[in-house]
């Protein structure tokens, strides 16, 4: 059961606002620190202050994702995943979420995300990134199903002791009835060929008004997230990597080329299989036990650049 945390409208104002690592993007709230003396338990928490506080819908459906995370005797027990502790609340409206301050914490998306870091050395965060979210998937015997939603590399964190954690859990979908805005890594990444993946994503546009649709500005489509649209996330989020390249944003055509071109350099053919499946009428799978058998030492080859200059 989440608590609550109670601020006087002077305490919010006194608080600082987090140092995050550069490039960090937070797309629908700021955070910040709560201090040992507004602490219930005399540590440093951190709170995610949302953007939407006084959209009721925005924040009923999120109040619900953290409720019943935290009560799940399944979900709960996932190490990895940063559940909220507090409901802050302000003037008697809740405001946002707080949990424990993981000190000197590192995001694995810039990490990633690094042209001078090595593909050697991103295997192992990619690998864990996959073991986390199988551990999500292979949860039974649940009330309900949690699906990330907005699964990015962004959402992870390495603590002090290089431990993989997942934050954002608020924006986590849980099996409502109601589809969500399309997450906006999702709609980065599978926006420029959406009409392709639109049934299999139960992609949805704005002017449906057969539904009931939580509402953001500048948002034209709404998904049910499911299995397959996180496994979209982290099979892009992988093969993005591996081209070093915005591969999402190329023609249909040129994509399937391109994961040709790499099975003839002798990728993993089920991991080119994996790849493959993001835009065919078949479930995804997840191949994070097949991540180290990316061939590092053909970095080089496998950028999409290399490919380019073959197909030329």
């Amino acid at each position: 059961m989440i608590k609550s945390l109670i601020l006087k409208e002077k305490e919010l104002q006194k608080l600082k606002e987090l140092d995050l690592e550069k490039g960090i993007l937070n797309t629908e709230s700021s955070i910040w620190v709560i201090n040992e003396k507004n602490s219930p338990t005399k540590e440093k928490l951190v709170f995610k202050l949302i953007d939407a506080m006084d959209d009721g819908k925005i924040m009923g459906r999120k109040n619900y994702t953290i409720e019943m995370l935290a009560s799940s005797c399944k979900y709960s027990k996932i190490e990895e995943l940063v559940i909220p502790e507090y409901r802050v609340i302000v003037d008697g409206m809740t405001f946002g979420y707080a949990m424990k301050l993981i000190n000197n914490h590192k995001n694995v998306g810039r990490f990633i995300n690094d042209e001078n870091i090595s593909l050697k050395d991103k295997i192992k965060y990619l690998k864990n990134i996959g073991e986390i979210v199988k551990k999500v998937e292979d949860v039974d015997n649940e009330s309900f199903r949690m699906q990330f939603g907005d699964l990015n590399e962004f959402n992870f964190i390495l603590d002090e002791n290089d431990n993989m954690k997942v934050v954002d859990l608020d924006s986590a979908y849980i099996g409502q009835d109601k589809p969500v805005n399309m997450p906006f890594y999702f709609q980065k990444r599978a926006y420029y060929n959406l009409e392709r993946l639109k049934n299999k994503y139960h992609v949805y546009k704005k002017n449906n008004k057969d539904l009931d649709l939580f509402t953001y500005p500048n948002v034209d489509y709404y998904l049910y997230p499911n299995d397959d649209s996180d496994l979209f996330c982290y099979n892009m989020m992988l093969l993005s990597v591996i081209s070093k390249s915005e591969i999402y944003k190329e023609n249909i055509q040129d994509y399937f080329q391109y994961l040709n071109y790499l099975s003839e350099l002798g990728i993993e053919k089920d991991l080119i299989r994996s790849f493959k499946k993001l835009y065919i009428p078949e479930n995804n799978i997840n191949p994070y036990d097949m991540v180290e058998l990316i061939p590092t030492d053909l970095e080089k080859a496998m950028e999409y650049n290399s490919f380019q200059k073959v197909k030329k």
